[in-house]
């Protein structure tokens, strides 16, 4: 049995990476959060588009070799990506990062409000019910 193939060549042209442009669905984060970047390039479909990912404060966040950013800690930072066939060939884009605060309340006068008697307390029952303090027992 054989098989033949027609092979047509064509004149091939160098299409070179001439810019990258970065972009992510947000830039203002919170403590570890995660997130992928995304990389456009002119021209389109250059003939090499493997990028080098670099933070400028790893600290702050981390990116790895596919672009996914890892929040770590307040601040800002700066993620490049460099083209590993001409690192003078470059985009980037700025984060800030803001600390994961967890919300609470602090209840100055926890212990005179326990001692009121328990027609003074009316209408506070719902703001307290939600509290998770183990400590209160309503007499």
């Amino acid at each position: 049995m054989s098989d033949t193939a027609q092979i047509t060549v064509s004149q091939w042209y160098e299409k070179p990476l001439e810019a990258i442009q970065l972009s992510a669905a947000k830039t203002n984060l919170i403590a570890g959060d995660e997130l992928t970047l995304s990389a456009s390039f002119t021209p389109e479909n250059p003939d090499s588009d493997q990028l080098k990912w670099v933070s400028s404060v790893p600290q702050i966040a981390t990116v790895d070799t596919n672009g996914n950013l890892h929040a770590l800690t307040a601040g800002s930072v700066t993620v490049t990506a460099k083209a590993e066939a001409n690192p003078s060939i470059q985009g980037s884009i700025d984060f800030h990062v803001q600390a994961d605060v967890k919300p609470f309340i602090k209840i100055d006068n926890l212990a005179q409000l326990i001692n009121q008697p328990l027609y003074q307390r009316k209408g506070l029952s719902p703001l307290i019910s939600g509290l998770k303090v183990s400590f209160i027992h309503w007499k």
